[in-house]
């Protein structure tokens, strides 16, 4: 995203074509991502110690980010095609593109929390949790 911004500030058409290379890249490591998840998921339902609602939150999640990722990679992809005939078209998708992945940021937040919640739970948002994993002096 911040190679995003850098061309839209320098209104600079390689910056930008780069970062909607980057975009497209981010896109297609998605896929990767998001079967690596269900390889896990499947994983844990074989091990004790995981609850299996938190790890649903995490996968709900990663879903949600996964469409941001791909929406952000096809606008790129559209991008880089249009732009090949109108040069100025890729400053006008940039926002568009930027939007998306101001979004994702947000699901990514979410990801890396509900992720986190599955194996440290003295983060979980519960009083009792936290009062549980508390140490005495």
């Amino acid at each position: 995203m911040m190679v995003l911004l850098m061309g839209l500030l320098d209104s600079n058409a390689g910056v930008l074509r780069s970062a909607y290379m980057l975009f497209l890249t981010g896109a297609l490591t998605t896929i990767v991502a998001m079967r690596s998840g269900e390889q896990a998921e499947e994983f844990t339902k074989h091990l004790s110690g995981f609850d299996q609602q938190l790890v649903e939150q995490h996968e709900v999640a990663a879903e949600r980010l996964a469409y941001m990722n791909y929406a952000a990679g096809l606008l790129a992809g559209i991008a880089l095609i249009v732009g090949l005939k109108r040069p100025k078209a890729l400053r006008y998708t940039a926002y568009a593109i930027l939007l998306v992945a101001c979004m994702g940021m947000y699901f990514s937040w979410q990801v890396g929390h509900s992720g986190g919640q599955i194996r440290h739970p003295e983060i979980m948002d519960l009083p009792n949790k936290a009062q549980q994993y508390e140490v005495e002096d």
